[in-house]
């Protein structure tokens, strides 16, 4: 509406003045170099007028041409960044329908396009686990520590593959690196229990568990559950050890929690 209205003021504005030149008409004599030119005022108006108006189009033309490299770039790179994301999402979608040969190909694509970085790295390991490359996908996973934002992500793939090849002490350092990152994160604190429980580490687990309850990473039930299993297990422990009075308070413990 604001700009109709300029518009509608600008035109105004020429009508009145080509009015009001056509109202006061007069000469001119330009002399230069021997030669004259005569005109109206009317007229030397509307030629400077357009002498302007050609001045404005030429310095436009002028500049639309001096940003057109800028203008290619940019837009050169937008696209490369929009075929990216497209390729990571159709590539995490195939990684969750479990096609490794289609997530690979995005994978690769989205490299080619250098695609966000962190993103490409997971999909790479993704694709590299499915092909069952698993020490590609290690790499990736690893490459993956040096992001903050991807760090997490890169233990829990690092960890996947250690307890499928039944290295549990390097799994449990790396749960305790997670657990370093966000304690509050319920498979954190369920993995490092059973990692610390089938290695026969009962205080460790117990001090796991009091963290746990502490910030909430397991619900109570569990919780208390996993306690009675703890006192049992240090029960056996202590009565083995000649501790009678010990082992029978610990499984008095035991029995006010599973009760």
């Amino acid at each position: 509406m604001i700009r109709i209205l300029f518009l509608v003021a600008l035109l105004a504005l020429v009508i009145a003045t080509a009015t009001w030149f056509a109202d006061h008409p007069g000469a001119v004599r330009i002399e230069w170099q021997g030669y004259q030119i005569r005109m109206t005022v009317s007229v030397l108006a509307a030629l400077v007028g357009a002498t302007c108006i050609i001045a404005a189009l030429v310095y436009r033309l002028w500049w639309g041409l001096r940003r057109m490299p800028r203008l290619i770039t940019v837009r050169r790179h937008e696209g490369r960044r929009r075929r990216g994301t497209r390729a990571l999402t159709q590539g995490l979608l195939a990684a969750a329908a479990g096609d490794a040969r289609e997530t690979q190909r995005y994978a690769d694509k989205a490299a080619a396009l250098r695609a966000n970085p962190a993103l490409t790295l997971l999909l790479s390991a993704q694709a590299a686990q499915l092909c069952g490359d698993e020490e590609v996908a290690a790499s990736f996973y690893s490459a993956m520590l040096d992001k903050p934002e991807m760090a997490f992500l890169g233990l829990r793939g690092l960890i996947g593959r250690a307890l499928r090849a039944g290295r549990e002490e390097e799994a449990r350092a790396l749960i305790e690196k997670a657990q370093d990152l966000h304690p509050k994160t319920p498979w954190v604190a369920n993995a490092l229990l059973n990692l610390q429980a089938r290695a026969g580490k009962w205080e460790q687990a117990e001090e796991t568990l009091k963290q746990a309850r502490r910030l909430k990473a397991v619900p109570t039930a569990t919780a208390r559950k996993w306690l009675a299993i703890i006192l049992l297990e240090q029960s056996r422990q202590a009565e083995s050890s000649g501790q009678s009075i010990a082992a029978l308070s610990l499984v008095e413990r035991a029995w006010k929690q599973d009760s």
